[in-house]
């Protein structure tokens, strides 16, 4: 069980504190100089390590900033690389447009045939009959 009691010696404020068979003076004054003390240790530790960490979330976002900046730019020339391969298709398609009409009246004058009335036959399918028409050209 701890007991304190307080004495005035002179100026000077102490506690005789007894705990069990153990007597202990402590200075008020002193104690009070040492809990500041501590107390201001304490607060600077933590603003430091505050600080420290703040200075690691600076440098990481910098290091994101910077690495996106490049994926960035690595994009955009994929872009441009994109568009320019686009417009060349374009053009290639351009070239390549057929005029059905001239095509025709080619083919016409070549001696293209049309079919008769007697010679196309239409029929229905329900179903997909793509593996029996295999099968019966394989048995055939």
């Amino acid at each position: 069980m701890r007991h304190v009691t307080e004495y005035m010696i002179g100026n000077a404020a102490v506690q005789v504190v007894r705990r069990g068979n153990r007597i202990k003076v402590v200075d008020v004054e002193e104690n009070k100089r040492k809990k500041e003390f501590f107390r201001n240790v304490l607060v600077w530790v933590s603003l430091a390590g505050i600080l420290t960490l703040v200075c690691f979330y600076v440098v990481r976002l910098n290091n994101q900033h910077i690495l996106l900046g490049e994926s960035i730019e690595s994009l955009q020339s994929q872009v441009v690389d994109l568009e320019a391969e686009k417009n060349e298709l374009r053009r290639e398609t351009d070239n390549f447009k057929i005029d059905y009409k001239k095509v025709m009246r080619k083919a016409k004058a070549m001696g293209m045939k049309f079919p008769k009335k007697g010679q196309v036959h239409g029929y229905k399918v329900s179903k997909s009959t793509a593996i029996r028409r295999i099968s019966a050209i394989e048995d055939e």
